[in-house]
């Protein structure tokens, strides 16, 4: 079941479904990652009933089959909205169908540039996040973090908080850095290990904050070397130095 509570937002100015006289929708496509318009095959709505439950009584969730507009694949996008009396417009989010998980560009780069075992625990924490499955995403984040810092030879004694001083001391990250791998290792050690006075003191916000940093991380470690070293490759052949 698609945890539609747990995105629950009120949407303003022109955050609501199409009508029936709009013929496409602007999205990323989760296939070839091009903004476009997609064109609407057809649309229907679904209410409330015993296997969908929506935060708000009048809320409904429309539906629509798309066709993306530079590669041809088929998308499902579900979106749940309400207009109440008062003018009132409310959401608790939209789906897209295939999840996107290929994130931060690392399909393209391969596996040379980003490994495989991280790209997998990024991939399946997408997926967790997407589906409301939020404590098993900070999780996986946190493991993609481990994983990062074996991959760069940290020391394994003394647990993930002395690796990550290792990534800095070996001069992978900056201190600042350093913080947003430390908060995702908090949040995860968190998840884990919690609290019985306080299981659910992590909240949707905090994993969201992980994502975040695990995708500056990724960026700075293994994305900006990649593409540096391939702009001075570029430069070398046209006799640049």
């Amino acid at each position: 079941m698609i945890n539609w509570g747990a995105t629950f937002r009120y949407a303003y100015g022109d955050n609501c479904p199409p009508t029936e006289k709009e013929k496409t929708i602007p999205l990323d496509c989760p296939y070839c990652g091009t903004h476009t318009n997609a064109e609407i095959i057809s649309r229907f709505t679904t209410q409330q009933n015993d296997f969908v439950h929506l935060p708000k009584t009048g809320m409904q969730i429309y539906n629509f089959f798309l066709r993306c507009s530079r590669c041809n694949s088929a998308i499902l996008l579900l979106w749940s909205y309400e207009k109440d009396f008062r003018d009132m417009r409310s959401t608790a989010g939209r789906l897209i169908f295939p999840f996107y998980t290929e994130a931060f560009e690392a399909k393209e780069l391969g596996k040379d540039v980003l490994p495989e075992a991280i790209l997998e625990d990024i991939a399946q924490a997408e997926l967790s996040y997407y589906v409301g499955a939020y404590l098993g995403a900070g999780l996986l984040l946190r493991r993609a973090c481990q994983n990062i810092c074996r991959d760069k030879k940290c020391e394994e004694g003394g647990g993930l908080v002395n690796q990550i001083n290792d990534l800095v001391s070996k001069g992978v990250i900056t201190k600042d850095m350093a913080e947003l791998a430390d908060t995702i290792r908090i949040i995860g050690n968190e998840i884990a290990h919690p609290d019985p006075n306080t299981p659910f003191v992590i909240t949707h916000d905090d994993v969201k904050a992980c994502r975040e940093f695990i995708k500056q991380l990724i960026q700075v470690i293994y994305i900006n070397p990649y593409k540096a070293k391939a702009m001075k490759e570029k430069l070398k052949k046209k006799g640049i130095k």
